[in-house]
């Protein structure tokens, strides 16, 4: 039986609003916060264009809604309402939190976008009790090889056939280490 991790983020902000509504700035052109499904047409597009195989709009839709177990966030420029440029997300269940997804629009690649998010969501599952985090990628896609790699992502199996063409290399880093989410970011009051 999985743990509701959610009834845990409770964290308020002084003026009552729950942290993670209002987004967090992790630089000074962009913010980070919750997906919503208002979010999903500009979402659709960043994953049309990133994946081979893209999720359906109704994937996003059952996970946003549905899934306890699911948080899913996007990078907005400027501020909370800008223009999406990235989203992730991942799954916690128990002590393990299992990144299902992340894309960066390619006009905002090669930008540290990629970094900054893995460092979100790591410090987020962190907070809410996962001791690692774990994810698949095409031994193919060698750029996203390298950024889990650079924080700390390790190969540990194979799924032979996972994807439609290609076997998928599971990879899996440990959290202890990783510092508590409020603790590092700044959070919009």
């Amino acid at each position: 039986m999985s743990t509701n991790h959610k009834n845990n983020s409770d964290l308020m902000n002084k003026d009552n609003t729950k942290y993670w509504e209002k987004g967090c700035s992790f630089s000074s052109n962009f913010v980070i916060r919750k997906m919503i499904k208002n979010d999903l047409d500009k979402v659709m597009v960043i994953e049309n264009k990133s994946f081979y195989y893209p999720w359906a709009r109704s994937s996003f839709e059952n996970e946003l809604l549905f899934n306890d177990m699911a948080e899913y966030f996007v990078v907005c420029q400027n501020n909370n309402k800008g223009l999406i440029v990235a989203y992730a997300g991942m799954w916690i269940v128990k002590d393990n939190a299992h990144l299902t997804t992340l894309a960066v629009a390619e006009a905002y690649r090669q930008q540290g976008l990629g970094s900054l998010f893995i460092k979100h969501l790591k410090s987020w599952a962190r907070f809410h009790g996962a001791i690692r985090m774990t994810l698949e990628v095409r031994p193919s896609n060698l750029k996203a090889l390298r950024l889990y790699r650079k924080h700390g992502f390790e190969i540990t199996k194979i799924h032979t056939q996972y994807y439609y063409d290609e076997d998928a290399l599971v990879m899996t880093s440990t959290l202890l280490d990783s510092s508590i989410y409020l603790g590092k970011h700044r959070y919009n009051t």
